[in-house]
């Protein structure tokens, strides 16, 4: 469903939802918030992004939302995801991939199966990001994994983001 140099662009009701399903990559650009029902790519990445907010229709629940080999979120005038309704991911798919994202305003990301590993983490606000069932982990070969101006990690396995190894928290 689109293209990485041509992602499809939609507008939908404030109180309407995005379901995309797909055997190859995801590229969805929504014009205002992107309300996410199931966003899910059997082989390929997925790529989100949205003039305000990325949120996750369906409150309190803990099954991925949004699933591909890697995600990448991005909330150019809001938020990813929201306090007590995290964005629910599985960004390992098919065991390889990473997790990115990027908001002005806070970011609320939960891995929920497995490890998530980290590419690149983005916001001037807040970052809180957990692996339900796994370790959160480093995914770039060099730089900050997460900058944000407080950060809260929370995995259910280890944590194994350290100063000196090449990965970083800013």
């Amino acid at each position: 469903i689109g293209s990485s140099g041509q992602f499809v662009i939609g507008q939908i009701d404030p109180a309407g939802t995005v379901t995309a399903t797909a055997g190859g990559s995801i590229y969805y650009d929504a014009v205002d918030d992107l309300h996410v029902q199931l966003v899910s790519s059997t082989s390929g990445d997925v790529s989100l992004t949205a003039d305000s907010s990325i949120l996750d229709q369906t409150l309190a629940d803990s099954a991925s939302d949004i699933r591909g080999n890697s995600v990448t979120l991005i909330a150019t005038l809001g938020t990813v995801g929201e306090l007590g309704n995290e964005v629910n991911v599985d960004s390992r798919r098919n065991g390889v991939g990473t997790l990115n994202a990027a908001a002005t305003q806070d970011i609320y990301v939960i891995e929920a199966a497995g490890d998530m590993v980290l590419g690149t983490v983005g916001t001037p606000q807040n970052a809180y990001l957990e692996a339900y069932s796994g370790n959160i982990t480093n995914g770039l070969g060099s730089g900050a994994n997460v900058t944000a101006t407080n950060t809260w990690l929370g995995a259910s396995a280890g944590i194994a983001i350290a100063p000196g190894d090449g990965s970083e928290v800013e």
